[in-house]
């Protein structure tokens, strides 16, 4: 049956890469990026419409603690007033993705918004989550998964 697809299809985030000012960051846990519309009512007639004013971009890494990376960087940039900002590659390539594609993104102007300084639990395995921000104009589609 044409445009029929089987279970093992559906993407399996494990095989999703971050790639953080070009360095792959081996040990990523989760990632998300999402966009919010701004809109303004309009009104027409009796309808009540709308108008896209603006984007939003925020997002989140989590990471399994092995390596205390950036945090220096980014506590001393902050430190001496600096907004310091950083590109991010995202990647899912799952080798039964539908005709064996992968989905990348190229994300620029990032800045994060919260990170820990520093956190442990007895006896837990280490995560860390950092927000972020970003522009969506420096959000660039680079491959998808068609069918």
């Amino acid at each position: 049956m044409a445009g029929a697809f089987r279970g093992r299809n559906q993407l399996l985030g494990s095989h999703g890469k971050v790639w953080w000012n070009k360095k792959l960051i081996a040990e990523i846990n989760k990632f998300e990026l999402k966009a919010s519309a701004e809109r303004e009512d309009v009104n027409i007639g009796m309808d009540i419409d709308s108008k896209l004013t603006a984007i939003k971009c925020e997002g989140s890494l989590e990471f399994k603690k092995i390596f205390s990376r950036y945090k220096k960087e980014i506590v001393q940039a902050w430190k001496s007033g600096e907004d310091i900002r950083f590109d991010l590659f995202v990647k899912v390539d799952d080798p039964d993705a539908v005709g064996k594609q992968e989905e990348s993104w190229s994300i620029g102007n990032v800045w994060f918004n919260e990170f820990p300084i520093a956190m442990f639990e007895s006896k837990q395995p280490m995560n860390e989550e950092w927000s972020f921000g970003c522009t969506f104009s420096d959000i660039e589609p680079i491959s998808e998964i068609k069918d």
